[in-house]
Formats: C-alpha cells, sequence, structure tokens
C-alpha cells in the first residue's frame, strides 16, 4: 500500500505523469516487491508469516523515511496532482468518487475471476492442504509466490489511488495502525468472503 502510494507520488511530482501510468507503476512495483519478500518468507505458516510481512512493512516505512533524497522523509511528499486520466482534470470530489469506484469494481472483478476459474480452485486446496495440494502435482512454492505477488500489486494500486486523492502522503499513514485495520477489515467481513471484505471496508 505504501510503496504503490510514494510510486504514484513521486512519478506524478517529478515526471507529471497522470492517473493511468501511475496505476500500472504502482501495482508493478508493489507486486515486484512483495514477490521478493514472499521468496524468504513464504515457508513461514499461519502466525509467524504474518509478523514476518508486518515487520517487512515495518522496514520499508523505515526506509522511506531515512531515504531522504528520493522520498523527502518525514516531510512526505505535497502536492500531488489529482486524478488526470488521459489531459482530462477529474479532481473534483465527485469525479473521484468515480474514479475510485471504476477502479475497485476493476479490482473486485479480477479478484472474483481468478478465485472462480481453475486457478482459484487450486488456491484453495492449496489453503486448505498444501502438502495435499503438492501431493496433487501443484506447484505449491511458485502458486504462493505469485498469488502473493498479485495481491500486492492490488495493494499498490490502492495506494495509488490513495496518494492522488489526498494529495500528500507522509511515512505516518502507514504505519502497523493502518496494517490492522485493514486485517480486520479482511477478518470481520469473513476470510475468503469478497463481498464481506467489501461491505466492511
Amino acid at each position: 500500500y505504501g510503496v504503490g502510494a510514494y510510486t504514484a507520488a513521486l512519478l506524478s511530482t517529478r515526471f507529471g505523469t497522470d492517473l493511468a501510468v501511475n496505476l500500472v507503476a504502482s501495482a508493478v512495483v508493489a507486486g515486484a516487491i512483495g514477490f521478493l519478500v514472499a521468496i524468504p518468507t513464504i515457508r513461514l505458516v499461519r502466525i509467524f508469516f504474518a509478523v514476518a510481512t508486518l515487520s517487512v512493512g515495518e522496514i520499508i516505512i523505515l526506509v522511506i523515511i531515512n531515504w531522504y533524497d528520493l522520498t523527502r522523509g518525514p516531510m512526505g511528499v505535497r502536492d500531488i496532482p489529482g486524478f488526470r486520466v488521459l489531459g482530462f482534470d477529474l479532481g473534483s470530489p465527485l469525479q473521484s468518487y468515480y474514479v475510485v469506484a471504476v477502479v475497485t469494481l476493476l479490482c473486485v472483478w479480477i479478484v472474483h475471476r481468478l478465485s472462480h476459474s481453475v486457478y482459484g480452485n487450486a488456491l484453495r486446496a492449496l489453503r486448505e492442504d498444501d502438502q495435499a495440494a503438492g501431493a496433487m502435482g501443484l506447484n505449491v512454492g511458485m502458486m504462493k509466490l505469485v498469488i502473493f505477488a498479485i495481491s500486492t500489486a492490488l495493494a499498490g494500486a490502492a495506494g495509488a489511488l490513495l496518494a492522488h486523492s489526498t494529495n500528500f502522503i507522509s511515512p505516518d499513514m502507514f504505519r502497523l495502525p493502518e496494517s490492522f485495520l485493514i486485517l480486520t477489515m479482511v477478518v470481520v467481513g469473513g476470510l475468503g468472503s469478497l463481498p464481506g471484505a467489501v461491505l466492511v471496508a
């Protein structure tokens, strides 16, 4: 989430890129970092995996704070332009709402299509018992890496929306309480329930 927000903020303030470019770039950068983070942590299970990923999140925040030349450290990134697509300014509150709604619906559609496919069935088998899934011929390690990268890419796109809608980001916006809030939305909505997670969010 934070990586995506900073990617969009830095691209738009330094290079003047618009929302479409920033969404794709944020998703790609966040997904790539997620893939790299998953390589050493994917062997961990349950609470150990959760603690490891939360720890990596704190490490990323420390990097953002201390890499002042790139991120301006604790000062954050100011004057991030609002939503602009193909030269059209969509920065009014109502237009911003529709932009966020369209991107959210697109992400929900992607997750729905993934979960209601052969790949989604394989992921459910992996969730229930990864050893049995491996015995059935599924490449357990690669599937975990890919789905972790996809989920972090979607979080990166959400970060890009945050950066363009608030026009300012700082490291304090991506601390542990924000991670717990997002995790709570998923847990209260029901693990594995897409409509529940959307409604609780």
